[in-house]
Formats: C-alpha cells, sequence, structure tokens
C-alpha cells in the first residue's frame, strides 16, 4: 500500500476500505448522486472542499467514508460526520502525491483507529 497522507480524524472508526471518487465541484457532487445513488456505499470521497454544503448530497447517500483536503472537525461537516457515522478524515495534507494524481476507481484503505490523526492508504 502506498500512503497518501494524514489528517485530523473526525470520527474514529477504525479501517474503512473502498473505491476512490474525487470531487472538486458542486457538479462533480450531483453528477455523483445521480449516476451512482443507489451505489454510494462503495466509495470513499476525496474531496478539495470541506463545506457541508457541498457534499450534503452524498452524506445522506451513505457514503463509505470521505477525506476532505480543507476543514476541521469542530466544523459544520465535522459534526454531521459524526452524526451520520461516516468515518473521515479533514485538513487532509497529501504527502508526495497531488490530487490530480490520485486515481479514481482505485482502492483506499482509510485508517481511522487513531482518536486524533486519520491515515490514508492506496491499495
Amino acid at each position: 500500500m502506498q500512503a497518501i497522507g494524514t489528517g485530523f480524524n473526525v470520527f474514529k472508526n477504525g479501517k474503512v476500505e473502498g473505491i476512490i471518487k474525487k470531487v472538486e465541484k458542486p457538479k462533480d457532487v450531483s453528477s455523483l448522486f445521480i449516476n451512482s445513488r443507489n451505489q454510494l456505499n462503495k466509495f470513499i470521497i476525496v474531496s478539495t472542499s470541506g463545506t457541508a454544503t457541498f457534499v450534503a448530497p452524498m452524506l445522506t447517500g451513505g457514503v463509505k467514508g470521505m477525506i476532505a483536503l480543507t476543514g476541521a472537525p469542530e466544523s459544520h461537516l465535522g459534526l454531521l460526520l459524526r452524526e451520520y457515522k461516516i468515518p473521515s478524515i479533514m485538513g487532509f495534507q497529501l504527502d508526495n502525491i497531488k490530487f490530480e494524481d490520485i486515481k479514481e476507481g482505485a482502492t483506499l484503505v482509510m485508517d481511522c483507529e487513531d482518536e486524533r490523526v486519520g491515515k490514508a492508504y492506496i491499495k
């Protein structure tokens, strides 16, 4: 597995594995929600935004996990992620990889075992 970064663990929930779906713009959210509504529970969302309004449809759709490059556990999104019990890492810092280089469809493992630090790996 290739480590891709660390951030603030929002919801301590062990390790979670899922398919990467990248979200950069509101149209990415609506497209994913419309085209994959019944399959959201397979995906770990990797988002450039850490705002609740931006990703809310995916939370109610039951995504498997979420990584946000911005935001903090104390934010509105952090509260919602805990409420929906979605494994999540916010304020995610990429290590030796750019967002553009993360391949959609690859398998991502989120390590949310530590109370404070969440880690992610591409399988």
